[in-house]
């Protein structure tokens, strides 16, 4: 139990210093990092929920591939007007 206790307290810092990071990491390595998670939970209800595994067979689909960005390319770039630009 102390154990167990241990573990997950050390879990949890680990985590959180992980998170702290978060907010000063340049974007590609943001991207990358959300499609990795969300490969992972469509993966996992894919393999452990028959819902989302039928229904995602149903549409002919066994697995949605998530698009994956290659390292060397820059990520796209929305255009934003300027202060004192019209927007229009």
């Amino acid at each position: 139990m102390i154990l167990e206790s241990l573990y997950w307290t050390l879990s949890l810092a680990w985590r959180a210093r992980q998170q702290a990071r978060l907010p000063f990491l340049p974007q590609e390595e943001l991207i990358r990092r959300q499609r990795k998670h969300l490969r992972e939970a469509i993966t996992y209800a894919y393999r452990h929920v028959p819902f989302y595994r039928d229904e995602m067979a149903s549409r002919g689909k066994p697995r949605i591939i998530i698009p994956y960005q290659a390292e060397d390319e820059a990520p796209p770039q929305e255009e934003h007007p300027t202060l004192g630009e019209d927007p229009s």
